[in-house]
């Protein structure tokens, strides 16, 4: 995220990416909490992904990353989750051979179980 703060001729710049005359940090110039906020913010968001990149087990993984970025995050993880759920009841989640990566083509098919035991 550092390197798309720019410096254009003394003034701090964050371009829009679809309109590059544009600048996010226009009021970094008045305002110049508006910077030390951004800077701080950024350093946080850097500091929860190194953490959580440390951690083991998506679900220590998503209170990591829940704590800073809110509740959205676990939203995402919960859809991810039965999104890889419904392929693999559909008979459609594979496992790549190698890396035990899974997707939905290729490799080895990844049954369905219910988590009862022999019984």
């Amino acid at each position: 995220m550092p390197r798309f703060v720019e410096n254009r001729d003394g003034v701090s710049w964050v371009a829009n990416p679809v309109l590059s005359k544009e600048n996010f940090a226009d009021r970094w110039r008045t305002n110049c909490d508006r910077h030390r906020h951004f800077v701080a913010w950024m350093e946080r968001v850097q500091q929860d992904l190194e953490q959580a990149a440390e951690e083991r087990g998506l679900d220590r993984v998503v209170a990591r990353l829940t704590e800073g970025f809110g509740v959205e995050v676990k939203k995402a993880a919960e859809s991810f989750g039965l999104a890889y759920r419904n392929a693999r009841r559909a008979g459609a989640l594979v496992s790549a051979a190698g890396s035990g990566a899974l997707h939905t083509v290729g490799g080895t098919r990844v049954r369905d179980h219910t988590f009862y035991g022999r019984h």
